[in-house]
């Protein structure tokens, strides 16, 4: 029979120990606190998530040709937006009040995907400067401009602004129908005949289309009951624009303000509209 002294007792209780704690750590997986897993979950559930640059830029929608609608046609304006990223985007524009005009151009921040503002500080060498606002938002497609401030720095014309709603589709002018809305056809065609069709286009067409029109119920000095039509077209109203008289009779007297006076009265030799007065 073999011996086995105290050695090798004590080195093969050893090796034994050693052998069952290794199977103890393969077998037991480890498990975190439940404070461990509360933490993770907190930390999880706590972060916002964010709008990355290239969200922003697919989702705002503010590149593009923006025209000014619902307003008359004298009152366009076009405002090109480039170079979107994360932090806003480059504009330029034109705009239009009848004979006068305006630019602009610049360099709008986002406030947020769907709103960015221009400012423009006040001139310190000019005492008569202000500081200027512009407010770009998007809704609905529809890309609403305010201006708050010295709009004049940009610089404008007379009465010129930015401020309006603008379509990257066809405008909408409140004047398209005008020529319709303000005559008859029995009216328009006898307005043609009388002043020719040339000067019906240039004259009488093209001023009613850019001009100012008011209608009003007058009586003449005969006891007639008439319509009157202004056409008013500010800054070239040394050119463009008229006045015209029709009676009920269907008389007609055109006074033009290019110096033209047209009627087909035959009757009516005066070079001025007949007097009339309210009703």
């Amino acid at each position: 029979m073999r011996r086995w002294s105290v050695g090798n007792l004590i080195c093969m209780v050893f090796i034994t120990s050693v052998c069952l704690c290794a199977c103890d750590t393969e077998s037991e997986p480890t498990v975190s606190s439940d404070a461990e897993k509360i933490t993770q979950v907190t930390v999880t559930e706590s972060v916002p998530e964010t709008t990355t640059s290239d969200e922003i830029i697919k989702d705002s929608g503010f590149k593009g040709r923006w025209h000014r609608t619902d307003c008359h046609s004298a009152l366009c304006g076009t405002i090109d937006i480039t170079d979107v990223d994360e932090e806003g985007f480059s504009f330029s524009g034109t705009f239009s009040w009848f004979a006068h005009t305006g630019e602009a151009e610049g360099e709008a921040l986002f406030e947020n995907a769907n709103k960015a503002v221009y400012y423009l500080e006040a001139d310190e060498d000019d005492p008569d400067s202000g500081s200027l606002y512009v407010y770009f938002t998007l809704e609905d497609d529809i890309l609403h401009v305010q201006s708050e401030g010295d709009v004049s720095r940009m610089p404008m014309g007379m009465n010129v602004g930015v401020d309006g709603d603008y379509t990257l589709n066809d405008p909408t002018y409140t004047n398209a129908d005008i020529l319709s809305e303000t005559y008859t056809d029995d009216e328009l065609d006898a307005i043609k005949a009388m002043i020719g069709e040339g000067d019906y286009e240039d004259h009488f067409v093209n001023d009613t289309e850019a001009g100012a029109v008011i209608v009003s119920e007058v009586m003449t000095s005969d006891g007639i009951p008439s319509k009157r039509v202004e056409c008013l077209v500010p800054g070239l109203d040394t050119f463009m624009g008229y006045e015209i008289l029709i009676t009920e009779e269907g008389k007609i007297y055109l006074d033009h303000e290019n110096g033209s006076f047209y009627t087909n009265d035959p009757d009516y030799k005066e070079e001025v509209l007949p007097t009339f007065s309210a009703e």
